[in-house]
């Protein structure tokens, strides 16, 4: 399994993670629950793992990385935008943005958080 740290800055959370390989769980971008859909579920299961007091670490926190970045943050400030994960998972599944990562939304994925 990866292993990750935590940044904390204002109402900015950043979990950066480290090389290795992603946990049997991950599938899909986006998928942070595992239920092979990516939806409002996934959304939940990104904010509860960001402001819970004792966090529930999603099926796939890998999966969270939908902006191909290379760190899965949310900020709590700046919810659309897309630079951030959660901005990111807003603009698509509301707003008609491109699906998790395919940032250039040309029908082929930037990046594979999973894998």
């Amino acid at each position: 399994m990866k292993k990750f740290l935590v940044l904390m800055a204002g109402t900015a959370v950043i979990f950066l993670f480290a090389p290795g390989t992603a946990s049997a769980e991950c599938g899909m971008c986006g998928d942070l629950n595992g239920d092979g859909e990516v939806n409002v579920f996934d959304m939940t299961a990104l904010i509860d793992w960001f402001t819970y007091p004792n966090p529930v670490v999603p099926a796939c926190p890998y999966a969270g990385d939908v902006n191909c970045d290379g760190i899965v943050n949310v900020n709590y400030a700046d919810v659309y935008n897309p630079n951030w994960d959660l901005g990111y998972l807003i603009q698509y599944l509301f707003m008609g943005g491109p699906p998790p990562c395919d940032t250039d939304d040309d029908g082929n994925p930037d990046c594979d958080p999973c894998n």
